[in-house]
């Protein structure tokens, strides 16, 4: 068994464990005899049984290692909760990463040589004719919504106004001019991923 192995079954075993206090209702009670911590244990179509003491800590126990076993379910849930939104982000980034090596340019070899492809887009205008992303970018830029998108994605400060927007923009995607985006496919998709984030961003 590889340790890759040993921490998806490790993993696998917390989950399990969890899942079988998860319902249970905990209550710390204070006592001059020393604290405790009081369980009622989930019932199938009951609801909760009797109380029973759980765990007790000595007098001389110190408060926070009371409250490291105290919270250790909470902090399990959080945990895990977390966990799986990075491993959804990371299937996320294989996906579109895969899909914008497909659509990048090789070389003789097969192989992704990073170089501009000026095939057919994806996006056309009305009438048909290739999206112009490049004036879509500027028109986002100058609008004070995008850019406070731009500076939270990035950790920046808020842009001063549409170029300084434009700088972050180019910082993003990696680009030198926004009108590489009419000539890379690899970027136009990048961009087109940017104003998808921004799209739900302003639905957040």
């Amino acid at each position: 068994m590889t340790a890759a192995d040993d921490r998806k079954t490790r993993l696998i075993g917390i989950r399990h464990r969890l899942g079988v206090v998860k319902n249970d209702e905990w209550r710390r009670v204070v006592s001059p005899d020393g604290d405790y911590i009081e369980t009622r244990r989930a019932v199938d179509g009951v609801g909760h049984g009797a109380p029973e003491t759980l765990m007790t800590f000595a007098p001389s126990s110190d408060p926070t290692e009371a409250m490291v076993i105290w919270k250790a379910r909470e902090d399990l849930e959080f945990l895990l909760s977390m966990l799986d939104q990075a491993f959804a982000e990371v299937r996320r980034l294989k996906r579109f990463d895969a899909a914008g090596a497909a659509d990048r340019p090789r070389d003789g070899g097969g192989r992704i040589d990073g170089g501009r492809n000026d095939g057919p887009r994806d996006e056309t205008g009305v009438h048909g004719e290739p999206k112009d992303y490049a004036a879509e970018a500027a028109m986002k830029c100058a609008d004070p919504q995008f850019q406070q998108f731009l500076a939270e994605r990035s950790d920046q400060k808020l842009p001063r106004n549409a170029d300084d927007a434009a700088h972050m923009l180019r910082q993003a995607l990696d680009i030198k001019s926004r009108a590489e985006l009419n000539r890379d496919r690899y970027k136009a998709r990048l961009w087109r991923e940017l104003r998808a984030d921004f799209a739900g961003w302003l639905r957040s």
